[in-house]
């Protein structure tokens, strides 16, 4: 199965700020800080068609971040995307908005995706989060401990799992009842197409049809989500949640062995 590689260079260029800091523990992420340090500065203001952007000047920067955002999550992942962008990028600047589009691409190739794996880095690095990912059987519950714990969304926190998790399992983003994409662990063994269409024999296709998502995660025969052959022949544990009003579903997978 093809998987797509988190940029080298980012992750460097962001463990190389979390040593130069000194970072010891999560509660010491402060990004806000952390980019100011480097020069740039956050500032929050009303946006129309983006969530953030970043404006140069010189070795000095302003992230400007959409007001709305202001307090949550996201806003801690925009600027840490943003800052992937001031010290990747030396030719990223106001025209290039970052839309919401941007800010979940992990992905394709070029700049944005190689910024989200970037922002990943700093705000949930590898020698901290790794070690909270050996859980059993993980599900949405678990994903929404760790991104309480690290301060960032439900997408980028449940991708972040599935990569790291040592159980077979997989974060899938959907739209439209269309798997948009996923992140899979290493022992992860089945097909997961994007654009594959989730029928009402899936927990995700049931929310997309008007139903309430379940509270745990729940036995659903394998088909719903792959392509493979013998897929009729097993069961996955899918645990998913709409997310609010962007019309997405995120879901946790996982596998018993084959």
């Amino acid at each position: 199965m093809n998987r797509r590689r988190a940029s080298p260079r980012a992750h460097k260029v962001a463990k190389d700020i979390l040593e130069d800091l000194q970072i010891r523990d999560a509660s010491e992420l402060n990004v806000e800080l952390i980019a100011a340090h480097y020069g740039a500065i956050t500032r929050y203001r009303p946006l129309q068609h983006e969530q953030g952007h970043i404006v140069r000047r010189g070795s000095n920067a302003v992230i400007v971040v959409d007001a709305r955002l202001e307090g949550q999550p996201r806003a801690r992942w925009v600027v840490a995307h943003e800052l992937g962008h001031f010290r990747l990028h030396a030719g990223a600047d106001q025209y290039e908005a970052c839309t919401t589009a941007d800010l979940s691409d992990y992905h394709s190739s070029g700049r944005e995706p190689e910024a989200n794996h970037f922002a990943a880095e700093l705000l949930m690095p590898s020698q901290f989060f790794k070690p909270d990912c050996d859980r059993n059987r993980p599900d949405l519950n678990d994903v929404r401990e760790l991104a309480a714990k690290y301060g960032t969304s439900l997408i980028a926190t449940a991708i972040r799992l599935a990569r790291f998790s040592p159980e077979p399992c997989a974060a899938v983003v959907s739209r439209n009842a269309k798997v948009m994409y996923s992140s899979r662990s290493e022992t992860w063994r089945y097909y997961l197409p994007n654009g594959h269409n989730l029928s009402g024999s899936s927990y995700a296709g049931d929310i997309f049809s008007g139903k309430d998502p379940q509270e745990h995660a729940l036995n659903v025969e394998a088909s719903a989500w792959t392509t493979n052959d013998w897929a009729s022949e097993h069961d996955l544990r899918e645990h998913s949640m709409p997310l609010g009003m962007t019309g997405l579903v995120l879901t946790m997978l996982w596998a018993p062995e084959l």
